[in-house]
């Protein structure tokens, strides 16, 4: 099947948008990483005042994704009651979903080292670091990316 160069150029903005996203997911963990490794609250302060640089990635190549997404569907006659369409769209909610809710501990985490200054990292600020709940958000979010980014690939 020959597509339009409008379809080929919306792919290229999906794909975009998706790269973007991954490059805002992994530099989110790589920050939360890090912090996690620090020996002072501000330190921690400095790693997670990077993480709303991943956020503003994974919105803005989530909006592109879904733009280009749904105008795909729509140029490219795929319909948007295939089972796949449903599927990704289904994947994509619960992955920002999820993501958000991922991100809530280390935001109050940033908040708290920035409270703390040059503080020694309290028990409290290390169990936000450590947030067993956002880690599975997370994690679980991180998965179901990876499913979806295989819909995308390999859809029939």
């Amino acid at each position: 099947m020959r597509h339009s160069f409008g379809f080929h150029l919306l792919l290229f903005g999906h794909i975009i948008g998706a790269m973007t996203v991954v490059a805002g997911v992994i530099f989110a963990g790589g920050v939360l990483v890090r912090a996690r490794r620090a020996e002072t609250a501000l330190e921690v302060a400095v790693y997670l005042s990077l993480a709303p640089l991943a956020v503003v990635m994974v919105v803005a190549g989530s909006v592109i994704v879904g733009v280009c997404g749904f105008w795909l569907v729509v140029v490219g006659g795929f319909g948007f009651g295939s089972g796949w369409v449903i599927a990704a769209i289904l994947l994509y909610v619960a992955v920002l979903g999820l993501g958000a809710l991922g991100g809530k501990a280390p935001k109050r985490a940033r908040l708290a080292a920035r409270e703390l200054g040059s503080d020694p990292i309290t028990p409290e600020l290390r169990l936000l670091l450590w947030d067993r709940r956002s880690r599975w958000y997370n994690d679980v979010a991180l998965a179901l990316m990876v499913v979806l980014v295989w819909l995308m690939v390999f859809k029939s």
